[in-house]
């Protein structure tokens, strides 16, 4: 009896230990078909667009950019705007974006305390590269590491003499902006006065207009009794042209008056197709978009270090109505 079982255990063994050097071979045998061990990873880069509003073309514009030169340089793009009041939005979603360690910000500038200590500060500390695009804030404010869109100063300038040829180099211009100038109005402005200065017989009046249709329009008025022989307008905000154009139609008739603003605004096009704006600064917001990305993409990688601060042009021209 012991000797079967002593059998029958020799046999199991056996059995076992020949099944054992099987699965080993097979294994010995199939380790070269393993895959090979990823030693590396792709992160694509993810890129965010800001702005105030993206409803109207000009920043449909800059976002197409951007996007189209995403597409090229494999990375992610996302454009956020905001809807809100007082910039509550806009603010919310840079503060998000840093917040984020997205890999780099694409942003119009905006010259407020609240935006400036944002790029300033909380960006810097977490290390976000930030661009401004077609609006700029100073560099020293802000830490941007560039911007890019058109020459605000140039851009003033250029209307200014368009429209002092266009009086002949004699009269008086009404210069529009807001109460508080932004820097961007105030680069224009400057532009604006060193044009003038070439011209002794051309004089301008600043006039600083509210935030609401009311303000605007009241401002308009009061403006008009003011500078009663006043024969051309020039508003450094686009935003203003279109309640502006409706006081002075309500009291007379537009048409005798030189009026020239900027593209920004969405009524901007319709007004200067209808002959109520005589001229216009045309930008290039699609240029500013792919220009903007393609450097920020660029720092990133390392490839264009360092930036040149004094920011990047973008061209601009006057279209006139009619033309």
């Amino acid at each position: 009896m012991r000797k079967k079982v002593t059998i029958i255990l020799s046999c199991l063994i056996a059995f076992f230990a020949t099944f054992t050097a099987i699965s080993v071979w097979r294994v010995i045998e199939a380790a070269p078909n393993f895959p090979e061990p990823v030693t590396e990873t792709i992160d694509q880069l993810r890129i965010v667009l800001i702005t105030e509003n993206q409803s109207t073309d000009f920043w449909k514009q800059v976002e197409r950019g951007a996007i189209e030169a995403a597409e090229e340089q494999d990375v992610l793009v996302e454009a956020w705007a905001g809807f809100g009041t007082e910039d509550q939005d806009f603010n919310r979603n840079l503060e998000t974006a840093i917040y984020s360690k997205v890999d780099g910000i694409l942003v119009q500038g905006q010259d407020t305390d609240a935006f400036k200590e944002l790029t300033k500060i909380k960006a810097a500390f977490y290390g976000v590269p930030i661009i401004t695009i077609g609006e700029d804030v100073p560099a020293e404010d802000s830490l941007r590491k560039t911007y890019v869109g058109s020459n605000q100063q140039q851009a003033g300038r250029l209307l200014a003499e368009r429209v002092a040829e266009k009086m002949n180099f004699t009269g008086e211009v009404i210069v529009v902006g807001d109460e508080q100038p932004s820097y961007m109005q105030k680069q224009r402005l400057q532009g604006v006065e060193e044009a003038f200065q070439q011209y002794s017989e051309v004089s301008f009046t600043y006039q600083g207009m509210g935030d609401t249709k009311e303000e605007i329009m009241t401002a308009t008025t009061e403006r008009m009794n003011l500078s009663p022989d006043a024969t051309a307008w020039i508003v450094l905000d686009s935003d203003i042209t279109y309640f502006l154009t409706q006081e002075i139609s309500r009291r007379t008739q537009v048409d005798p008056y030189l009026l020239y603003s900027f593209d920004e605004a969405p009524e901007a096009q319709a007004l200067l197709q209808a002959g109520i704006v005589d001229g216009l600064i045309r930008q290039r917001p699609k240029e500013m978009g792919e220009v903007g990305l393609r450097l920020l993409v660029e720092w990133i990688r390392g490839e264009t270090v360092p930036l040149d601060s004094t920011g990047y042009e973008t061209p601009i021209l006057i279209e006139e109505a009619g033309s």
